[in-house]
């Protein structure tokens, strides 16, 4: 008569049955919430995407009047102003080069602040200014590479530090193994 298997084996094939279930089951899961998200994105994009269209083109039609009105107040008031002889004569006397808005806005700032009483004045003031933005920006770039050196020279002093430890840790290694192989040679010989 055949023995039954031990309560052992029992627990090892059942422990191997229960894994290799829940391991199928893991694996199906995940392949039906995969399906599952696949579906949802599709149901999302035919159903949400012509309600999103249709936000978009009320958003549109709702404030795009308002701001083309508001367009057309500024471009009407700007022609009204620059659109004059004053205008047109006291843009004349603006060196073409200079006739950028925040030229202009810098001429009339420095003149109202007493800091300039002609427009050579405010010209020179203005090429300051602009020499001194440019030198500022050159020495940021330079902060912002010197930055970049020093993180540069601290990685490669820390890897520099990094290969000298293990260089170390190499050499000791080395030296126990050939110690090691001395005392082996050694003892090998005195059993001949």
């Amino acid at each position: 008569m055949v023995g039954l298997p031990n309560w052992e084996v029992f627990l090892a094939l059942g422990i191997a049955i229960y894994l290799w279930i829940s391991g199928v089951a893991f694996w199906f899961s995940i392949i039906v919430f995969f399906i599952l998200l696949l579906i949802i994105s599709a149901i999302d994009t035919v159903t949400l995407e012509p309600k999103r269209k249709l936000k978009a083109q009320m958003y549109i039609e709702n404030n795009m009047p308002p701001i083309e009105q508001k367009l057309a107040e500024l471009s009407e008031e700007k022609d009204a102003i620059w659109g004059t002889d004053a205008a047109s004569r006291m843009l004349e006397l603006i060196p073409e080069d200079y006739r950028s808005p925040n030229a202009v806005q810098y001429f009339l700032k420095a003149i109202q602040n007493q800091r300039a009483d002609t427009l050579k004045e405010a010209i020179n003031l203005f090429e300051e200014y602009r020499h001194q933005q440019r030198t500022l920006n050159l020495q940021q770039t330079q902060i912002n590479i010197a930055n970049q050196n020093l993180k540069v020279q601290e990685q490669t002093r820390d890897a520099t530090r990094d290969a000298a430890y293990y260089s170390k840790k190499a050499a000791k290694s080395a030296k126990f193994g050939n110690t090691l192989n001395v005392v082996n040679t050694v003892h090998h010989w005195k059993k001949k």
